[in-house]
């Protein structure tokens, strides 16, 4: 039973080392460069980090607001981890917003006066891969907001708060 085991691990241990090896390509541009513990400010120490760093779904959003009044949000999201992700949505609503004012009261939802498909949808994300939804925002006054942008998926964390102004 030991020999097993022990075999096992060897096994998965090369598979790791040689995905790590061999398994990803990167830019030289987009390269990162990581100190060895202890050594932050010897240059000699740095090695360079290839592949996907953040492991994670990384979540950003661009907002502008137009001479008309209208608010134009981008949400942005990058699969950084190493291996592709399913997103499964529960109906036709992929991506959804709440705006709030100054005083945190709830004045806009994407979703709120909007019927969506009940039809289960699943997407792949593959490394690297990038989804973007737009959103325009009609009938905000001026004043400071807050906006919370998310995914409409069960345990993926894909939420992002942004504040802005209109004058």
């Amino acid at each position: 039973m030991r020999v097993k085991n022990k075999i096992g691990k060897l096994l998965i241990g090369t598979a790791l080392v040689s995905s790590m090896l061999f398994g990803c390509e990167v830019e030289p541009d987009k390269a990162i460069v990581v100190t060895t513990p202890g050594s932050e400010t010897n240059q000699e120490h740095q090695k360079p980090v290839v592949g996907i760093v953040a492991g994670e779904l990384e979540s950003d959003a661009t907002i502008s607001i137009g001479q008309d009044g209208i608010v134009r949000v981008v949400y942005a999201l990058k699969n950084q981890t190493e291996q592709e992700m399913e997103l499964v949505f529960p109906s036709g609503l992929k991506a959804d917003y709440i705006v709030y004012d100054e005083t945190g009261k709830q004045v806009k939802q994407f979703s709120e006066d909007k019927m969506f498909t009940m039809a289960i949808e699943t997407m792949i994300l593959k490394q690297g891969e990038d989804l973007v939804y737009t959103f325009e925002i009609e009938g905000l006054g001026k004043g400071k907001y807050t906006i919370k942008l998310f995914l409409n998926v069960a345990d993926t964390p894909a939420e992002i708060v942004k504040e802005f102004t209109i004058e």
